[in-house]
């Protein structure tokens, strides 16, 4: 008999279009931090283990079959009849800062209901770069509805530290492990100087890679990332999560899924979007 495929990694975030701006151009690509976070898990996950959970519009039919046709379960995609998908305007400037503009439509609406059943054998679940205050609604649905041995991870944001820095705290503070770049650790601590996380972290350092640190068990190690020209950062620190957690769900060890995590992200940041990181045939 047929061993069934079951999910063992659910993401949990916005599908949305992303209107990229840099200084080396722009483009409009299929996006949304779960839909970089499943493209890249499905590069080195099973097909069928893992599941995306996000409410969209009638209009991204395209970015649904692009899931499914990579290995993504998509039975947590609620399609909300008449709605809009939400669309990102991220223009990243010389210096690396971002500013972004959000049409959230149908996702701007949490309902940690559209979770499936099917989904509950997860080891592994991620809440994909959102505001945090979605994260606080997830949190408590996920730990009540879950086995307590599935580990709930979660990635900061830079856009929402100003404006909802509580919220960020509480979150990041409420999960299992953190998906968080220097300068947004900076920033909340800048903010919260006795911030102090005790849970692993996973560090991003942009072109130098990234480290994984668990200050309880007294464990840091760092991967350096390989020198590429960059096109458009957004979405590789999506990536690096999606490798990373997918390798985690298969049982592979941090030190081994955060150096192919690196490795992704870096092949990410070289084109605009996800796609070319695991392009269909």
């Amino acid at each position: 008999m047929k061993e069934i495929t079951r999910i063992n990694f659910a993401i949990i975030g916005d599908l949305a279009y992303d209107q990229s701006i840099t200084p080396r151009g722009s483009r409009r690509v299929l996006a949304g931090s779960a839909y970089n976070v499943a493209v890249a898990a499905a590069t080195v996950a099973e097909t069928g283990t893992v599941g995306v959970v996000a409410r969209v519009g009638h209009d991204f039919q395209e970015g649904i079959g692009s899931l499914h046709r990579r290995g993504i379960d998509i039975e947590g995609i609620l399609i909300v009849p008449r709605g809009k998908t939400a669309v990102f305007t991220i223009t990243e400037h010389e210096d690396n800062t971002r500013e972004l503009q959000a049409e959230l439509g149908v996702s701007e609406q949490v309902n940690p209901h559209i979770f499936p059943e099917s989904y509950r054998t997860s080891s592994w679940v991620h809440l994909a770069s959102s505001h945090p205050e979605k994260y606080l609604r997830w949190i408590p649905y996920l730990r009540r509805s879950l086995p307590q041995s599935t580990i709930i991870s979660a990635d900061a944001n830079d856009l929402f530290i100003e404006t909802a820095i509580e919220a960020t705290v509480a979150a990041l503070k409420s999960v299992d492990l953190v998906f968080i770049n220097e300068a947004e650790l900076a920033a909340i601590r800048a903010r919260c100087p006795d911030f102090v996380l005790n849970v692993p972290l996973i560090l991003k350092k942009g072109n130098k890679g990234a480290s994984y640190i668990d200050m309880l068990c007294g464990i840091e190690y760092s991967v350096s990332a390989p020198s590429v020209e960059v096109v458009d950062t957004s979405g590789a620190g999506d990536t690096l999560a999606g490798v990373f957690l997918a390798e985690k769900a298969k049982g592979i060890s941090d030190e081994k899924a955060l150096e192919d995590g690196v490795n992704t992200a870096s092949k990410t940041v070289t084109n605009f979007g996800v796609e070319h990181i695991n392009p269909l045939v």
